[in-house]
């Protein structure tokens, strides 16, 4: 029968034995997986704070379609409207605002306030109307009751 040894003390010096890299490394190849995993999975547009790019008069046809859901189905007594799923990529968040006949189609938002976008608004021009607690200052006239506020030229 062949002698068997019984186990010593654990070695003290067990990170010199196999080397600094076994602690060093585990570490940031775990956050880097994390990260690329995220990264493929998730939307990192803190919030959809832009909306896809609405070119007036390009997709005025799509704006007026979004108006006309929105006076139909919206509450216009409610800060924000969730838009539909097809409509949602239009507006800052998925989300517009309206009163009576005037409706907002932010195309931005920021954090955690003020927004800028497109205004219907038929009878008069949107200056002094909030937009999401910045207001509405030298609104562009675009025509046929369309103005843009609070955009870069």
């Amino acid at each position: 029968m062949a002698h068997l040894e019984k186990p010593g003390p654990p070695d003290e010096d067990l990170p010199h034995q196999w080397g600094w890299w076994v602690f060093v490394l585990p570490p940031p190849i775990f956050l880097g997986v994390i990260f690329a995993w995220s990264a493929f999975f998730w939307d990192f547009s803190w919030g959809d704070t832009a909306a896809r790019p609405i070119k007036y008069p390009r997709d005025q046809a799509m704006m007026e379609q979004i108006v006309s859901w929105v006076h139909e189905y919206g509450d216009c007594y409610d800060y924000y409207v969730e838009l539909p799923k097809e409509y949602a990529p239009f507006t800052a968040g998925g989300l517009t605002s309206c009163w009576e006949e005037v409706v907002f189609l932010p195309q931005w938002s920021g954090i955690p306030d003020d927004a800028g976008g497109f205004w219907y608004s038929p009878y008069r021009s949107p200056e002094g109307f909030d937009m999401w607690g910045m207001i509405c200052r030298d609104p562009v006239d675009l025509g046929d009751g369309w103005w843009t506020c609070g955009m870069a030229s």
